[in-house]
């Protein structure tokens, strides 16, 4: 944006260094550039991923047509949920929410101070887990974890400075972890501060690279393996919503959290054990109504095919889960926390 500086730190000479500063300030919620710019970025990536979900529906389910209108209706549906979010903020908030901001010596810190935040985000885990929606609730967690945000300067690759909002970015690898918001009388110091906390990191701090490379790698591992669940023929063959759950907390986990590949790890076992039940099943004969047979006794050769791409599949995501929950592999942003965190 226009007026921005840059500063990236590991310098050769570290500056002496400064006192902890703290400071509150009311930010418009509602209005501020760099805020809408983030909302902006968040709700473009919520309709690429509804449109690429819907898309891939559209296709294993043999309408490759209807793509076109599947990638209007969430560019749609993101853009209305934009604007409402957007005034719902400007209603509740009244554009204005109190923070606390703490720069030290190890890291950075904003806190939320406003009632109402603390209010709206119990509120909306209450009824969300009341009307048995748990995005709603999901969301009211996430946004009572956001109201005590840290980050160490050692996870801080870069700091982005904005003098004409009196803001400054703070961004790993990969993205924006906290927007420092400051009084105008305050903006110098701060920024000054953060300077000699970036100039004082080692120098391979600034030379970490973005893990988007490996995580979009993994993404498109999970989405080949979780394929084949979708097209599994007769008799074996399954209703869509069991895979697409799978498919989308397997996403999550490798984006977001560990935790998740739980429900990855059941949605496979529940296919596993269709599939065994249905070809077990007996069957009585359309010729002879007094001869029963199993499914898997007339299974040909592509029905068998299908399952062992769908067991390889469903190995390998189970295989990724595993690894996620016992720490050999990391999660894009559980990865961020860990590395940011200044405790």
């Amino acid at each position: 944006m226009t007026g921005d500086t840059t500063a990236t730190g590991g310098g050769a000479k570290a500056p002496r260094r400064a006192a902890p500063m703290s400071w509150e300030v009311d930010v418009a919620v509602a209005t501020h550039p760099l805020l809408l710019a983030g909302y902006a970025k968040v709700f473009g990536l919520t309709a690429l991923i509804m449109g690429a979900l819907l898309s891939f529906l559209m296709a294993v389910g043999g309408s490759p047509d209807a793509i076109p209108a599947m990638l209007a209706i969430s560019t749609a549906i993101a853009a209305a949920l934009f604007v409402v979010g957007v005034l719902a903020m400007a209603a509740i908030y009244r554009n204005s929410m109190t923070m606390r901001f703490t720069v030290d010596a190890k890291g950075a810190r904003a806190e939320t101070l406003d009632r109402r935040a603390a209010a709206v985000s119990s509120a909306a885990i209450v009824l969300g887990a009341l009307s048995g929606r748990p995005g709603a609730a999901g969301a009211g967690l996430i946004a009572k974890t956001a109201a005590d945000q840290r980050t160490a300067w050692r996870g801080i690759v870069k700091a982005r400075f904005y003098p004409r909002w009196n803001a400054i970015a703070l961004a790993n690898a990969w993205r924006t972890v906290m927007i420092l918001f400051c009084p105008p009388e305050r903006y110098e110091a701060v920024a000054e501060q953060v300077r000699t906390a970036m100039a004082r990191r080692p120098a391979q701090a600034s030379a970490k690279k973005s893990p988007v490379g490996w995580l979009l790698r993994r993404t498109a591992l999970v989405v080949l393996a979780a394929l084949p669940m979708f097209v599994l023929p007769h008799p074996v063959e399954i209703d869509l919503f069991v895979p697409l759950l799978t498919l989308c907390f397997a996403l999550a986990s490798v984006w977001l959290v560990p935790l998740l590949s739980v429900v990855v790890i059941g949605g496979v076992g529940w296919v596993a054990a269709h599939s065994v039940l249905a070809l077990l099943h007996e069957r009585r004969s359309m010729f002879s109504p007094h001869d029963l047979y199993r499914a898997y006794e007339v299974a040909d050769a592509e029905v068998w095919a299908a399952l062992v791409l769908a067991a390889l599949g469903g190995a390998y995501l189970v295989w990724l889960s595993v690894a996620l929950l016992r720490g050999r592999a990391y999660s894009g942003l559980a990865g961020d926390l860990a590395e940011l965190d200044d405790g």
